[in-house]
């Protein structure tokens, strides 16, 4: 009573930060006591994979949306990020379910996103994206939506095209 909540968010290479502070509303002063911070989606062993000793991570379910995937290179000899890129995804996912990361061919990234689509009025389908980065600097080289398979794992080939099991 007599005073404002004021909510932020933050991003700090992908560990995200809610602040919530109290704050007196005349003087816009910190009310002691009154101050959580919550934080998340820090790089797990789970994030991680490595290509040719290069360690990456791919966290995904990013933002309000849940859109974006983080894909990070990783230093070997002490784990700083040496590029970290943030893709959106093209559709809205309802829950994301798993991420993987794998090496593609001609120096490229396959990350894989497999999540729970709400396309419309009907349930929510099983979906997932495959995402092709650079992988010596992370820009985006394309992406694509479709429905989950039951084997998701993309083959890629000498070319830099990723092909992808059908179930029909």
């Amino acid at each position: 009573v007599g005073g404002e909540v004021r909510i932020a968010w933050s991003v700090d290479d992908g560990a995200a930060e809610l602040h919530l502070q109290r704050r007196v509303a005349a003087s816009g002063a910190l009310v002691e006591g009154h101050m959580a911070v919550a934080e998340g989606l820090a790089i797990r062993p789970a994030d991680l994979e490595f290509i040719d000793s290069i360690p990456y991570a791919a966290l995904a379910g990013l933002g309000a949306e849940q859109r974006g995937v983080r894909v990070r290179r990783l230093d070997p000899e002490n784990g700083a990020p040496l590029w970290s890129q943030q893709v959106e995804l093209s559709e809205v996912p309802s829950r994301v379910v798993g991420v993987s990361i794998q090496a593609g061919s001609a120096g490229r990234l396959v990350v894989v996103v497999n999540y729970d689509g709400d396309l419309g009025p009907s349930p929510a389908q099983s979906r997932q994206a495959i995402v092709s980065v650079n992988a010596d600097n992370g820009a985006l080289l394309w992406q694509s939506a479709m429905t989950r398979v039951s084997n998701p794992q993309p083959i890629s080939a000498s070319d830099g095209s990723v092909h992808v099991r059908s179930q029909d």
